[in-house]
């Protein structure tokens, strides 16, 4: 089910409160080859964020920092977002049935995932719908119809075992696995 996916060097800004992607708050504590940017629809009306969660956690022995930007209120999330993507080489979309909708916000997943693909960032595609729907939004349908990398994971299922070692092999990174290094 995983196609392997093509770097696309870049970096990339932006974010909405409660509707859209993930990256994490600070500076970079990882360099951008471990670095991962997390980009998803957030809220109870699509319930990504613990699956983000879960993955994250996976990852973090693996020396890969998974960054998600989830600013309610107060702060810039359109600079925490787009600060985010451009701190890392790899961009993984969690393609739930609203990801890429246009909401008007800078930050919306629409923005993201165009911000990622003129940056060149390596796109993952983690598929949360059944392969027989389709996504709401062009933009999803667009990503997920380039035949890059694409993942299953649906919504509520339990991770899959080998997630975080499909998504360390996706990034390009090899080696101790506890180390994070590059190929």
């Amino acid at each position: 089910p995983a196609r392997s996916p093509a770097k696309a060097g870049g970096k990339s800004p932006k974010k909405t409160p409660g509707i859209h992607s993930a990256g994490a708050k600070g500076g970079l504590s990882a360099p951008p080859e471990n670095c991962i940017f997390f980009s998803m629809r957030f809220g109870p009306d699509h319930n990504v964020e613990p699956m983000a969660v879960e993955l994250q956690t996976a990852l973090q022995p693996k020396g890969v920092q998974a960054k998600i930007i989830n600013m309610m209120g107060g702060g810039d999330i359109d600079r925490a977002v787009f600060s985010g993507i451009e701190e890392c080489d790899t961009f993984v979309v969690f393609g739930s049935a609203k990801y890429g909708q246009d909401t008007g916000n800078p930050a919306s997943t629409f923005n993201e995932a165009k911000f990622a693909q003129t940056n060149g960032k390596r796109i993952i595609l983690i598929r949360m719908i059944p392969f027989d729907e389709d996504f709401e939004f062009p933009q999803a349908r667009f990503m997920f119809g380039l035949n890059k990398l694409e993942i299953p994971w649906m919504m509520g299922e339990p991770m899959p075992p080998d997630l975080a070692d499909v998504i360390f092999e996706a990034m390009g990174l090899s080696g101790d696995s506890s180390a994070g290094g590059k190929v």
